[in-house]
């Protein structure tokens, strides 16, 4: 579900409205036959403007083809002409659901009819309150339930194997259920056995302990007790456990977790898987949460990191840093090599997303916001749940379902399905279930608690829509066939075009989960009967659960089912049934071999700017290097702005650059500021606020002003000098628009638009204009032979000291401006690299040299900095990782305990870092890579 939490800074508006054929959008009555007319009403939606959303800077336009009923209700939406950004493309689609129509009428009859919507994204445009919910119009609407009605044929019973009712092994657990003094914390299960946390056991254990149990399902026997760990999961090995430090206890019990706990001087907790049949721990696992085990194969998460480790040695076989905030919901699925993993990203909005990891090495394929888990495959696709939060919390509740190519993660197509426009009752309408199904070329969707069948990767309209009465589907099997209920009978149904032929198995209702064991045998109670299903929907009697007055779980393992009965607050009561096991397909993975080299780190803090909690901090900027092998960086505070000398032993040296204004007088009742980078109130401040800095010859610093279109020299001895380069704006924000770069003669050199573009010399003693041809420099370097580069709107181009121009060819990519402009940086030989999201190009005078793709297409490059032999260090933004691209073209990963904002290269060849924002604390730093 994507939820709106606050207001942001962009919005989608709803520009124009253009029908796909005449101005056929008729009128809500019928007093004038064949009136055409316009909407009722235009909506805007919000948008927040959020880097994790990867929206683009500029405005960008999507044209979507709306089917409307006779009634206004939108039937199906789908993205014509795409803006470039699929999550611009979403929240348009959103928009344009949220919207009012009045529907075509045509000799007083409702008719169908189709709208082309242009949607306008614009990232400057006003925030608008958050929509209302739609409400409906006070006349009754006829149902728009598709016709006409399939064929539903009683066909034979199905003939069952030989059933004989097991005397299933029965014993009471030590488990209560739900609630009550032994109320459940955590369960989880594997190989038999039956993990679980009980809270104010009798034993004595306090709440705050949380005893782990773990209970042989054979035999009804209690292997162990631990008092330490919540029960986060279970694999063939063991229970892995979140552990929260310091936990004496379970230290004492590994040199492991002690280790780890030691390096990573965290509070948070970690995992640790216990033996099976000691409880004793093995080691610690990778990350603070897990999502589920496959074949030997534990999948866990510690934010962003998704790793993939060893059940029985612990062994990380790959880390994958999949996205900011990843929350996994639930198990993954594996099809065609591929794992995919639901998780959540929380922020301003609560997005769920769909990412796709290369299974053999763990490279994020893509991402795509999706809700819950796969709908349903087919050959190389996968089927996925895209209705957005708004769509949701319509009344009518659709559905839309998008078709994904699972190799690259382009979508085929996106239809909504809104087979039924009668609304819900109010009071209900929020609980009525989103559910749907994928299988065999058809879609299976319940809207209003009824179920209906489309044709797959069509149009709704144009889809053979049917409903299916008064039947329920319960799931799909691998060859097309349905299980469903209706009446207290259940059957297995076979689905043609023209019909739905039913086969009852089973009398009474289902009355349990439907669990699938890991090898695709699926369990379910209907009546007073377990049932095993195979994946082409082959059906077999297990036992009997007569006595079984309330079947709370299914647990199914290798040669093994039980089902376990009880009320809450009661013990669990366990049938247990011997069933056959079948062939379990084994995962194919490459574990990650270590990079040739250790990543080593310097960390120094900077110190805060008061002792004030609101203005104590400093916002670090652009750095520069300096010839002792040090940097120096920009401060910006709230109440004054700095320049930081840093040298290589990490000494710093502050040097202020704008007079400092007088702190607030404090608040009597004064509110606890909250955890996060200052508000900054006093803007523009009283002197330079620069957003880049260059080094230029004997020491001198040169920074620009965002405020004005000056540039500023700050010399070794702390002589400030400034003059105007350019002339203002009227527009706020671009009367700065001064660019500055260095080149390794030491010339300093900047770039401005206004009042005419040109490049010249700081110093003054050289420019020349810029031909028209070449527009406005919006990213401006120094190259390795000296030679200046600068990326306009829609090209890069190189300029020599003599003031010759040479545009560059470009991949399409780098000349698209919708997400901004490329990070770059100098390369050697009179190179440069350019990045534009995931992809790195590099680039010569005569044009592309090489491309090269981060190994997880879910990641965007955020800095850039070269070696002296040649590599490029490469730091994602928003990620705790740094890639290290070496000169023949492989790229090693080192983990990072914080993400980084910038990179650069001193002349000693030593790569300082600015961490990124940590309030309260900041710090730089130097990486160096060491042999093993």
């Amino acid at each position: 579900m994507h939820m709106i939490a606050k207001a942001g800074l962009c919005a989608l508006l709803l520009a124009a409205f253009v029908p796909a054929g005449k101005a056929l959008i008729g009128a809500g009555g019928c007093a004038v036959p064949n009136k055409d007319a316009t909407l009722q009403a235009l909506r805007v939606i919000p948008v927040p403007h959020i880097p994790q959303l990867k929206l683009p800077r500029q405005k960008t336009e999507t044209q979507v083809l709306v089917h409307i009923s006779g009634y206004g209700v939108v039937m199906s939406t789908k993205v014509v002409k795409s803006s470039g950004n699929p999550f611009v493309d979403l929240h348009a689609m959103s928009s344009v659901h949220m919207s009012t129509y009045s529907g075509k009428i045509v000799n007083c009859q409702p008719i169908p009819s189709d709208l082309t919507v242009n949607v306008l994204y614009d990232p400057n445009a006003r925030q608008p309150t958050p929509f209302p919910m739609r409400s409906l119009p006070p006349t009754p609407v006829p149902s728009g339930e598709p016709a006409p009605p399939i064929q539903i044929i009683q066909g034979a019973a199905l003939p069952l194997p030989a059933y004989v009712a097991q005397p299933a092994a029965k014993r009471t657990l030590p488990l209560a259920l739900f609630s009550g003094n032994y109320g459940n914390l955590g369960m989880a299960s594997a190989g038999g056995i039956l993990y679980f946390n009980i809270i104010n056991s009798p034993e004595g254990f306090s709440a705050e302990s949380h005893p782990v149990v773990a209970v042989d399902l054979s035999t009804g026997a209690v292997l162990w007790r631990r008092r330490s760990g919540i029960v986060a999961g279970a694999n063939q090995a063991g229970v892995i456990v979140s552990v929260a430090p310091p936990e004496s206890e379970m230290r004492a019990y590994t040199r492991d977790l002690t280790a780890y706990l030691r390096a990573h001087k965290s509070p948070k907790s970690v995992l640790t898987e216990l033996d099976r049949k000691t409880g004793r721990p093995l080691f610690v696992l990778p990350g603070t949460g897990t999502t589920g085990a496959i074949d030997g194969v534990a999948f866990t998460q510690d934010g962003s990191i998704y790793s993939a480790s060893s059940v029985a040695t612990g062994k990380l076989l790959w880390a994958s840093n999949g996205a900011p905030s990843l929350g996994a919901q639930e198990p993954p699925v594996v099809r065609n090599d591929v794992l995919l993993q639901t998780a959540t990203i929380s922020g301003a909005i609560t997005e769920n997303v769909l990412y796709a990891f290369d299974l053999p090495t763990g490279h994020a394929k893509w991402e795509m916001l999706s809700n819950e888990k796969p709908l349903g495959f087919k050959s190389n696709v996968v089927y996925i749940d895209s209705t957005w939060f708004p769509q949701r919390m319509d009344y009518y509740i659709p559905m839309t379902i998008a078709a994904v190519d699972l190799a690259t993660g382009t979508k085929r197509d996106e239809y909504t399905y809104r087979p039924d426009p009668i609304p819900n009752a109010a009071e209900d309408y929020r609980q009525a279930p989103l559910m749907a199904y994928v299988s065999s070329g058809y879609v299976y969707v319940t809207v209003n608690n009824r179920w209906y069948r489309y044709v797959a990767e069509r149009e709704p309209a144009q889809a053979a829509p049917v409903s299916l009465g008064s039947l329920s589907v319960d799931a799909t099997f691998e060859n097309g066939r349905l299980l469903v209920h209706e009446n207290q009978g259940t059957y297995i149904a076979e689905s043609s075009p023209d019909r739905l032929q039913l086969h009852r198995f089973a009398e009474g209702d289902l009355r349990s989960k439907i669990v699938e064991r890991e090898d695709g045998t699926r369990y379910a109670v209907f009546g007073g009967t377990l049932y095993a299903f195979d994946q082409n929907a082959g059906v077999r009697r297990v036992g009997s659960v007569e006595n079984c007055a309330s079947a709370y779980s299914i647990i199914a393992w290798s040669g093994h089912v039980a089902v376990l009965c009880g009320t809450a607050g009661q013990s669990a009561t366990e049938l247990l049934f011997n069933d056959k096991a079948e062939r379990i397909v084994a995962l194919h993975i490459t574990p990650q071999t270590p990079p040739p080299y250790r990543l080593q780190i310097r960390e120094f803090q900077v110190p805060g700017s008061s002792a004030d909690g609101r203005t104590g901090q400093w916002g670090v900027g652009p750095m520069a290097p300096l010839s002792n092998g040090g940097i120096a960086i920009t401060l910006v505070n709230e109440l004054k702005n700095s320049i930081m000398y840093v040298s290589p032993g990490g000494k710093m040296r502050r040097v202020p650059i704008a007079p400092e204004i007088a702190p607030p007088t404090p608040n009597a009742n004064p509110t606890p500021y909250p955890t996060g980078p200052p508000i900054f109130s006093n803007w523009p401040p009283r002197g330079p606020s620069p957003n880049q800095l260059v080094a230029g010859k004997r020491g001198t610093l040169w920074f620009n002003d965002v405020w004005h279109p000056d540039i500023t020299s700050l010399s070794p001895g702390g002589t400030l000098a400034t003059r105007a380069v350019g002339a203002g704006s009227n527009a706020r924000f671009s009367s700065a628009i001064i660019r500055l770069a260095s080149t390794p003669d030491g010339e300093v050199w900047y770039a401005r638009s206004l009042p005419t573009p040109q490049i010249g010399r700081a110093d003054g003693s050289l420019k020349f204009d810029i031909p028209a041809q070449y527009g406005n420099p919006a990213v401006f370097l120094g190259g390795s032979d000296n030679a200046l580069w600068f990326f306009s709107a829609a090209s890069l181009v190189r300029v020599t000291t003599r003031g010759q121009f040479t545009s560059i060819a470009l991949p399409s990519k780098l000349t698209d401006r919708r997400t901004g402009p490329p990070v770059v940086t100098s390369g050697s030989r009179g190179t440069i690299w350019a990045a534009e999201r995931e992809t790195i190009y590099h680039i010569g005078s005569a044009g592309v040299l090489g491309e090269h793709t981060l190994p997880d297409a879910t990641l965007s490059v955020g800095a850039m900095a070269t070696g002296c032999d040649g590599s490029l260090y490469v730091t994602p933004g928003y990620q705790g990782v740094l890639f290290h691209l070496r000169p023949n073209g492989v790229f090693e990963r080192y983990q990072v305990p914080f993400y980084v904002s910038n990179i650069m290269r001193a002349p000693d060849c030593t790569i300082w870092f600015v961490q990124g924002t940590n309030y309260p604390t900041t710090s730089v730093g130097t990486f160096k890579l060491v042999p093993r």
